[in-house]
């Protein structure tokens, strides 16, 4: 037999290395295989795994909720015990029980703000038909009572433009701000936002007035355009006459926005109130930098406006002293002598009183000061 060529060699060569490469490529797709068997058999096994941890979690839960529930049967004033089971039910998602459940804490006590907050977003996501708007505005209504919240008033007054459509709707929300910034509007740091956004819905009215470019407005169109013009005016000086935090930028947004630069008495009352906000700045940068409740520093403010003796700054001052303190008895008697003596406004002194009682029920000198009043208002 011939011995081969060196030709033959070589093919026979690499007809042997392609040969064994194959065989390599099956081993690893083999080796791939079983890799990929054992790796969806682990994700099996730990997606049991985590089935199992959620379920036992939920059972967890539910007798947690149990436990709660059970504990406000025998208890119905334990204040923490409502909370952990309005936390619990709503990161179950138990959307029925945690209204009841927020609804039960609400009869008995005043709501936080950050409680009322949680509660109104779920209800407004809740609610998508123009029917149901009414009950979310009936929630409100309850929120903006317990505490000063501009938070709240913020969100009542954005969610009404969400019905500016329906018959009333522009007045409604106008309605809603102006008692917005009545309530908050002096709240030195955060009642400037409650302005803006007052501004910016006038403005989009405004905007919708407008005619198309090119056409000249009818004169009855210009009667609208001017009336509403007026209206962002007059807020842009009602804003401007309060000491509010970073007040220069409204001042320059309002030498911008007018075509007829800024009148002399608005540039009066500016400087008045900026010269008052700077008298007020040290007692707000020490609130700042406090720690809650900040008693001391509100207490320190409270006697600083005292001696200046605007009524609604007065007002406005203790009523966040009193957020932030609503347990505090002494805070709740001092403010409501000073409504006594002072404003003697009826609705705002009694509704003042109700407050205290039922934040410090347990403090007789307040439910003696709550009869006295309404004997007054009696007689």
């Amino acid at each position: 037999m011939a011995a081969p060529t060196n030709a033959e060699q070589t093919q026979l060569q690499d007809m042997e290395e392609d040969e064994a490469r194959m065989e390599e490529k099956e081993m690893e797709s083999d080796e791939e295989e079983e890799e990929e068997e054992e790796e969806e058999g682990m994700r099996v096994e730990n997606s049991d795994d985590e089935e199992d941890d959620s379920s036992e979690d939920e059972k967890e839960n539910e007798a947690e909720i149990q436990r709660l529930e059970e504990q406000l049967s025998i208890n119905a004033f334990d204040y923490n015990c409502h909370v952990d089971l309005i936390k619990l039910l709503k990161q179950e998602g138990e959307l029925l029980r945690l209204r009841k459940a927020r609804q039960k804490m609400s009869e008995l006590f005043p709501l936080t703000e950050e409680i009322w907050l949680d509660w109104l977003k779920d209800e407004i996501r809740l609610t998508e038909e123009e029917s149901n708007r009414e009950k979310v505005y009936e929630l409100f209504e309850r929120a903006v009572k317990d505490y000063i919240c501009p938070e709240i008033w913020l969100e009542y007054a954005q969610y009404s433009i969400g019905g500016m459509g329906s018959p009333g709707g522009i007045d409604k929300v106008r309605s809603i701000f102006e008692r917005a910034v009545t309530a908050v509007g002096l709240h030195m740091t955060k009642g400037q936002s409650v302005w803006e956004a007052y501004r910016e819905f006038e403005n989009a009215i405004l905007s919708t007035l407008q005619p198309p470019p090119g056409r000249i407005p009818r004169n009855e169109e210009q009667e609208l355009i001017k009336t509403q013009l007026d209206r962002i005016h007059t807020l842009f000086r009602r804003q401007l006459a309060i000491p509010l935090m970073d007040m220069e930028a409204t001042y320059a947004e309002y030498e911008e926005w007018s075509e007829h630069g800024v009148p002399e008495a608005v540039v009066h009352q500016y400087k008045k109130a900026l010269q008052q906000m700077e008298k007020c700045k040290p007692f707000e940068e020490a609130l700042l930098v406090a720690e809650p409740p900040k008693l001391a520093e509100y207490q320190a403010y409270i006697d600083f406006e005292l001696k200046e003796g605007d009524p609604a700054r007065i007002q406005i001052t203790f009523e966040r002293a009193l957020a932030e303190n609503c347990l505090v008895p002494d805070m709740w008697s001092k403010c409501t002598k000073y409504l006594d003596r002072q404003l003697k406004i009826k609705d705002l002194v009694l509704s003042t009183h109700e407050r205290a009682v039922r934040n410090c029920p347990w403090t007789m000198s307040l439910w003696k000061s709550y009869l006295l009043a309404l004997e007054r208002t009696w007689s």
